[in-house]
């Protein structure tokens, strides 16, 4: 089981170059806390998929624009 938070959930992970992210590996950013506060899904190419709660869907964002 994991933490319910991101912030917990990436406790149990490590850190990456970003070079080296595979599909399906879990990205953990900080959006407005000094700790992760979401969690995205890498996508290859340089995207990754997450939830927008802004525009209220799942979406692919450029990891670069994030």
């Amino acid at each position: 089981s994991l933490p319910h938070s991101a912030a917990g959930q990436a406790e149990y992970g490590k850190e990456v170059d970003i070079n080296d992210l595979h599909v399906g590996d879990l990205m953990f950013y900080r959006t407005y806390k000094d700790e992760p506060s979401h969690v995205a899904i890498y996508a290859g190419d340089r995207q990754i998929i997450l939830s927008s709660f802004k525009n209220r869907r799942v979406q692919y964002y450029n990891i670069d624009k994030v």
